[in-house]
């Protein structure tokens, strides 16, 4: 139905059991779809697999400008593969991957996308896996990013190094509007590793 509705902008599935399998028909409808602005696939176990098949359909798509994919099980294999697609897709401006399993292999490579994608605004990445060396990334990505507003990364294991890194990068970047993050103090960081 979703490939071939013309009026439906906005879906919300927060919470329905959308697997890997459901993000697969998602992304097929996502191919020829050209209404659909917002997509929420909030809480649902996607895991990897579904992000890599959604990958596919953002390579796709032209229209969609929020996509929510929080707390749907991502890890950095997912997050590879979203930041493949959105290198060169046109189109999305606000990405959520909050609450998932992101760590630093991941953050490294949604990082090299920030470097390309001058079209996403906002990133929120709360509530993962990243730490100093993911934040060392993104904060290098941030020297030369010209696209991205706002960043969120609230609730990671960021200790004094990623917090040095972000100042850092905040001096050669124009575009960031709002930054949010908690650092961990030195023997909360030892645990979460």
């Amino acid at each position: 139905a979703l490939r071939v509705n013309i009026g439906l902008e906005q879906l919300e599935l927060h919470c329905n059991q959308v697997g890997p399998c459901g993000a697969e028909r998602i992304a097929e409808a996502l191919r020829c779809n050209s209404t659909l602005r917002s997509l929420s696939l909030h809480g649902n176990p996607i895991g990897d697999a579904g992000a890599r098949a959604l990958s596919k359909g953002l390579l796709a798509n032209t229209s969609l400008r929020t996509l929510s994919l929080h707390g749907t099980g991502l890890a950095d294999v997912g997050a590879a593969r979203l930041s493949w697609a959105l290198e060169t897709n046109p189109t999305l401006h606000e990405l959520c991957l909050g609450e998932n399993f992101i760590g630093n292999i991941g953050a490294s490579h949604i990082a090299r996308m920030l470097t390309v994608n001058i079209i996403l605004q906002e990133l929120r990445l709360d509530s993962n896996r990243i730490g100093d060396v993911g934040v060392l990334r993104l904060a290098e990505a941030l020297q030369v990013s010209e696209g991205l507003s706002d960043l969120i990364l609230k609730h990671n294991p960021v200790g004094r190094l990623g917090l040095r890194h972000l100042a850092t990068s905040l001096a050669q970047n124009e575009s960031l509007a709002c930054l949010s993050v908690t650092a961990m103090v030195a023997d909360q960081v030892e645990k979460a590793d």
